[in-house]
């Protein structure tokens, strides 16, 4: 069985760790075209609004444009979201008439600045003055980062794998019996939390390749080194956060029993060719791809190293205003072209839309948060933006004008500006590790 065959048929048993709103039972896969679309919106929302980047969602993973609209419009008291250039030019005003409060930065700071005063004292942190005059206190990154921060190859190994070599593997019979990794398998397996069975965990002539992800952690891994006929237990934990609740961070038991080894998926050698046709021309050789690999992975665990628990002193809630507005006027010019009220598609799938817009605020104000320790790491170092940088990336994106970029794809001008400064702040701080 082909492993695009096997990907259909995990897809609807309940031990897979992929989940989404519209795959909790399998009738549902079933359900109207109409239905689908309305769920993969309302998916789209809530990943946004927890987004803490919301640049991210329209132009770094290259999203169609949202409606245009003026990113510096008026307040959300007002008539917030003064929209052009769109068939559905008109939004539904009721969605502006109340805006949650704008948190401060005493409301997102999880230390004091006392607190911060004695780390900095033990070595742990540093303070630094953004432009504006804020105070913000950091893990100590000049001290502390470079012994902290490192990439394992075989992380890199991993994902060169997964992005590209993957893509070339061809599956061939097999004659062994015994299972190995990139293997399709055929088993029976029979789960039980606390010795009690429970829906959906119990199969049989299930097909799966081992390696692919497909299943849970351990479940996979459990079966290699099988040998066809063998039965034996294989305990693994649901993730914490896995889309049935009622499985959702317990224990389990799977017997599983190997019953054939369908065929093997053999990989060639890694070359450039398949580099380069992999990433359409972007990254053009294997030792190009793990140094943008490595860079990546490197970048993770710098921003790990910083965390969240950094402090600032303020921040300007005009911006958070700002960024609020254009998001909760983006989604609402969402709702508007399915012909909906957005309170009214909120209402379908359980959430509120006071408790949209209260995501929507608070993704907003961290985003502004997040600005000023940019903007504090910039100053330190030296590092600053010109319109020229803005246009730069508007460039990339077939625009020559800043105004219509950003209008286009619902962001402020301080977004983009974080955006560009967070990956000038990441090349600074991955220079400090070398």
């Amino acid at each position: 069985m082909s492993s695009e065959n096997n990907n259909e048929k995990k897809d609807s048993v309940k031990i897979s760790d992929e989940y989404t709103p519209d795959t909790t039972d399998t009738a549902v896969e079933n359900d109207a075209d109409s239905s689908r679309k309305k769920t993969m919106l309302i998916v789209e929302i809530v990943i946004a609004v927890l987004a803490v980047a919301f640049i991210a969602v329209a132009i770094i993973i290259k999203k169609t444009p949202a409606p245009e609209v003026a990113v510096s419009g008026p307040s959300a008291s007002s008539d917030a979201a003064d929209v052009t250039g769109t068939e559905s030019a008109s939004v539904n005003s009721t969605v502006f008439d109340t805006m949650p409060d704008i948190p401060g930065a005493a409301d997102l700071n999880t230390l004091t600045a006392d607190d911060c005063e004695k780390a900095v004292k033990a070595g742990t942190m540093l303070k630094l003055t953004a432009p504006d005059g804020a105070t913000v206190y950091v893990n100590d990154y000049k001290k502390n980062l470079k012994g902290t921060v490192s990439v394992d190859e075989a992380d890199i190994d991993e994902l060169v794998f997964e992005r590209v070599t993957a893509y070339y593997g061809e599956d061939q019979p097999t004659d062994h019996d015994t299972a190995a990794l990139h293997d399709t398998v055929s088993i029976n397996y029979a789960g039980k939390i606390n010795g009690v069975a429970f829906d959906g965990g119990t199969a049989d002539d299930q097909v799966l390749t081992l390696g692919a992800g497909g299943y849970i952690d351990g479940f996979e891994d459990g079966i290699v080194g099988m040998t066809v006929g063998e039965t034996k237990d294989i305990n693994v934990t649901f993730p914490v956060d896995y889309g049935a609740t009622d499985l959702a961070g317990k224990d389990a038991i799977f017997t599983i029993t190997l019953n054939e080894i369908v065929s093997t998926t053999v990989y060639p050698e890694l070359t450039d060719d398949m580099v380069n046709e992999t990433t359409g021309g972007e990254i053009t050789t294997v030792a190009e791809l793990r140094d943008e690999i490595k860079k990546e992975l490197m970048s993770e665990s710098i921003w790990a190293f910083i965390g969240e628990d950094y402090y600032v002193s303020d921040f300007p809630a005009g911006e958070a205003e700002k960024l609020y507005t254009t998001n909760l006027t983006y989604y609402d010019q969402m709702a508007t072209s399915s012909n909906m009220q957005l309170g009214d598609l909120l209402a379908m799938y359980g959430m509120s839309l006071d408790a949209l817009k209260s995501d929507i605020m608070e993704s907003s104000a961290k985003t502004i948060r997040d600005s000023v320790l940019y903007d504090a790491i910039a100053a330190d170092a030296g590092i600053k933006l010109t319109d020229d940088d803005i246009l730069e990336l508007a460039k990339q994106y077939d625009y020559d004008d800043i105004d219509t970029f950003l209008s286009d794809n619902a962001a402020t001008r301080k977004q983009v500006e974080s955006y560009i400064m967070k990956e000038r702040i990441t090349d600074y701080l991955v220079s400090l590790v070398k």
